[in-house]
């Protein structure tokens, strides 16, 4: 419930219980609208691969880019392979 006093009457009190949740819901909406966002959701992405494959000097962490290279070359294989 918000700061302001209770009112003591209860039809009151319950238009002021409504008018709080329905604004604490209008702005659960608002943030999650904001979040959902398609840039917003990219650049979330793009910022989880760069902590992947960078550490936090800004240098490449090899081993990571190794399982990368053996991975897309292990799909390149499987995709091929078929193709014989």
């Amino acid at each position: 419930m918000s700061e302001q006093k209770k009112p003591k009457d209860p039809v009151e009190r319950i238009s002021q219980e409504l008018a709080d949740a329905r604004s604490a819901l209008t702005d659960s909406v608002e943030q999650l609208e904001d979040y959902l966002k398609p840039n917003k959701v990219a650049s979330r992405s793009m910022q989880k691969v760069t902590d992947f494959f960078v550490d936090e000097t800004g240098q490449v962490k090899p081993e990571r880019l190794a399982i990368a290279g053996a991975a897309l070359l292990g799909l390149i294989g499987l995709l091929t392979r078929d193709r014989d």
